[in-house]
């Protein structure tokens, strides 16, 4: 179900994230994240949800998740975060670090299931001042 992102699907993935998180990417950025080995863009085949995300070495940081409006709650966020585990598991990475907004409910429902655990905050790191909260998974 979910799979690498592809050259064609640049257009769409940029308008998923502007519509979805506010994302201020441009298609020539997704294009160089789509061509980056140490960058990891997953899609669904028909591009409701996509995450990016980075391989460090021993750890992977998840820059952006969005799931088009429509497919909220219906696992598509779940299933793209289980297959970005899986991707950076294979390169060797063993730990996965994110933010996401304090107030955001569903997401931090969704990465407790996954096993990710709180590790920090950060202060007014919204433009709007709201605290982001630092989340970290581990390998079992």
């Amino acid at each position: 179900m979910i799979r690498a992102a592809k050259a064609d699907d640049v257009s769409a993935i940029t308008d998923l994230l502007v519509r979805t998180i506010g994302g201020t990417q441009n298609d020539d950025q997704v294009r160089t994240w789509i061509s980056d080995p140490d960058r990891v863009v997953l899609v669904d085949p028909e591009i409701r949800g996509v995450i990016l995300g980075l391989c460090m070495g021993s750890e992977a940081e998840i820059t952006d998740v969005a799931v088009s409006t429509r497919f909220r709650r219906a696992g598509l966020g779940r299933a793209l975060v289980r297959a970005f585990i899986d991707v950076i598991q294979r390169r060797a990475s063993e730990s996965v670090f994110l933010e996401v907004r304090a107030s955001n409910v569903a997401a931090l429902s969704l990465y407790d299931g996954e096993g990710f655990a709180s590790v920090g905050r950060r202060p007014r790191y919204y433009g709007d001042g709201e605290d982001a909260l630092v989340l970290r998974w581990e390998a079992r």
